[in-house]
């Protein structure tokens, strides 16, 4: 009985969760050259999730800001993974590849939701990131 109560709590707050939070699922930097693909991102959080002024802004290596996409319309309810409700992709996205480089969400009120760079982690020495340390991602 105690492992029920466990499980139907455990779904309780994996699907109607206290703090469900936008992030990014998926990043794909890592194009081969001359396959057709184009670089792209995924946001992630819970279905009807206003993005109306946030942004994703992308970083090099230095942490210089070199690229800034606008985000906008609400997260729709197309069944996303990890938990969340919806998924918005920005395809043909630019991003920086080289270790150190990466790319931060900052939601309406100007504040850092997630900061990502790829192979190594990074802290900013300005702008919105300013002494963030980001999270890695390896590929």
């Amino acid at each position: 009985m105690r492992k029920n109560l466990l499980f139907l709590y455990f779904l309780l707050f994996s699907f109607y969760g206290i703090s469900q939070d936008v992030f990014f699922n998926e990043v794909n930097y890592n194009v081969p050259s001359g396959s057709g693909e184009t670089q792209f991102f995924e946001i992630a959080g819970p279905s009807g999730t206003d993005l109306t002024e946030w942004e994703v802004i992308v970083y090099d290596e230095t942490s210089m800001q070199t690229a800034s996409y606008s985000l906008s319309g609400t997260i729709p309810a197309n069944g996303g993974a990890g938990g969340c409700n919806g998924i918005v992709v920005v395809d043909g996205a630019v991003l920086n590849v080289i270790p150190g480089s990466g790319m931060a969400l900052i939601n309406e009120l100007a504040q850092v939701e997630q900061y990502i760079t790829f192979d190594q982690p990074t802290t900013a020495p300005s702008g919105t990131c300013l002494l963030y340390t980001s999270d890695a991602a390896d590929e």
